[in-house]
């Protein structure tokens, strides 16, 4: 059951408007179109999910997708989290194509795409750790005691995986989409123990969607951009530099 459904983010909303509203030949144009279309390939990602999971029973689960908590003294984000009698699972879905090399020595992710060009990131496996942890911290201030996994979903088949000679563990926690639901199982047949009712499951869901907070964004501030340059009304300036 989808208790928190995926809507399009709001920095993708913002970016749509303010591509509309400055001028083709605006000097802060190219970074906003590289974001987006960044951005957009993430949402696109995440959603490549949804027809996986909307194959689990429903009655066993309950999803919850963008999600933005805090612990206190910072904010933690999860993509999609799974609530299950007996497990939390938490899935950190990436839209990168070509080959992604998992390097444990720089414990970090290298992309190489179609073209021969290559990229580093942060490495998603060490992300969703920190995120289980966090969630396990809020979970604990709640008297709510259950085991937490966590999957990083590779929303693209085509996409291949490599880590270095005897590192093939770290890739335990790596999966492409199409795999999702069987690595589910595989978590339930080693989570037998349900701890969780459909109304301890239900009351987590409730507190989960209270102190869900979004990201407070002016987009105008963040490009440097003058609300001069927007080319529109008044009404719409202001919804670009509200927080």
């Amino acid at each position: 059951m989808i208790e928190k459904d995926r809507y399009i983010p709001i920095r993708i909303q913002k970016n749509h408007a303010l591509l509309k509203r400055i001028a083709k030949n605006h000097s802060k144009r190219l970074m906003v179109e590289s974001d987006q279309t960044r951005r957009l390939a993430g949402y696109k990602g995440e959603q490549a999910i949804d027809f996986h999971l909307s194959k689990l029973p429903e009655k066993e689960h309950m999803i919850l997708h963008d999600l933005r908590l805090s612990n206190g003294k910072h904010f933690f984000q999860i993509d999609t989290l799974i609530l299950n009698p007996a497990f939390a699972l938490i899935l950190e879905v990436k839209n990168y194509g070509g080959t992604l090399y998992f390097d444990p020595d720089f414990n970090q992710l290298i992309q190489t795409n179609s073209k021969g060009e290559v990229k580093g990131f942060p490495n998603p496996i060490e992300q969703a750790r920190v995120q289980s942890s966090e969630m396990k911290k809020w979970l604990l201030k709640r008297n709510i005691n259950i085991p937490i996994e966590f999957f990083i979903v590779i929303s693209k088949p085509s996409t291949i995986l490599k880590t270095a000679p005897g590192n093939a563990k770290m890739l335990q926690k790596v999966l492409h989409v199409q795999f999702l639901l069987k690595s589910i199982e595989k978590i339930k047949a080693s989570h037998k123990k349900e701890v969780l009712s459909p109304k301890d499951m239900k009351k987590i869901s409730r507190f989960l969607l209270k102190e869900h907070t979004p990201k407070q964004f002016d987009i105008l501030k963040h490009y440097e951009i003058s609300i001069s340059d927007i080319q529109t009304g008044l009404s719409a300036k202001l919804a670009l530099s509200i927080q």
